[in-house]
């Protein structure tokens, strides 16, 4: 009867050792297929997601056009791993038949600097065009001046689509838009005593445009063309 007694504790502590070292195992490897999925994810080539500001700003005259915008350009992903934007390229087509296109090229990325004088924000050329690294903590938000010039703008409905080409993958990421432009606005543009001023789209005002352009880009309602502070805005 000792016997037993004494064969039934040691049972039991095998028993519990054995339990033990399973959950011990088990926990450990747990923690190994944790720590595995996270660093796969943390290495992940992240996605870059592009958005449009509300208001975009374009100056024309008889033969030239600068369009300015500022994207936004990030990850939502939750990982250590950066892209690189090589360059973002802007197409405009007109919905009117036969019309021809400009070609844009992104010739210089500035910044906007408020004029408490003015009550306005103006434009100020800051370098070159240059590739952008995109990651979790470094979101890019670049002011892009495209330009075109042996193209002169019409009243009308135009499609525009911004394209961000990145180094991590062939895939061109595309953002698309419209713009409204009336005979009054072309007008002012175009006008050579504007002096190379922009004026302000938007595409959140449901005062400024019909239905017919809801969600376009069309023109600030009742507010004349800005002051470009680039004296070669039409060079």
């Amino acid at each position: 009867m000792r016997e037993q007694g004494r064969i039934e504790p040691s049972r039991r502590r095998q028993r519990f050792t054995s339990v033990h070292l399973w959950c011990a195992t088990g926990t450990s490897l747990a923690a190994l297929i944790i720590s595995v999925i996270s660093f796969v994810i943390l290495q992940q080539d992240p996605h870059v997601d592009v958005m449009l500001p509300a208001a975009l700003r374009i100056a024309a005259g008889s033969n030239w056009i600068r369009v300015y915008l500022q994207p936004t350009l990030s990850t939502r992903q939750n990982t250590d791993s950066v892209d690189v934007v090589s360059t973002l390229k802007l197409k405009m087509n007109s919905t009117t038949p036969d019309s021809s296109a400009p070609h844009f090229i992104w010739d210089q990325t500035g910044k906007w600097e408020y004029d408490l004088k003015l009550d306005k924000l103006l434009y100020s050329p800051v370098s070159d065009p240059a590739p952008m690294v995109v990651g979790r903590n470094t979101p890019q938000g670049p002011v892009a001046r495209f330009s075109a010039n042996g193209w002169g703008i019409q009243p009308g409905r135009y499609e525009g689509v911004l394209e961000v080409h990145r180094v991590a993958s062939s895939q061109v990421l595309l953002q698309h838009f419209c713009v409204y432009l009336s005979e009054r606005d072309v007008t002012q543009m175009k006008d050579p005593r504007s002096g190379g001023k922009y004026a302000t789209f938007r595409n959140d005002d449901p005062d400024s445009a019909s239905a017919a352009y809801r969600g376009c880009y069309v023109r600030e309602a009742g507010l004349r063309p800005e002051p470009d502070l680039t004296s070669e805005a039409h060079s």
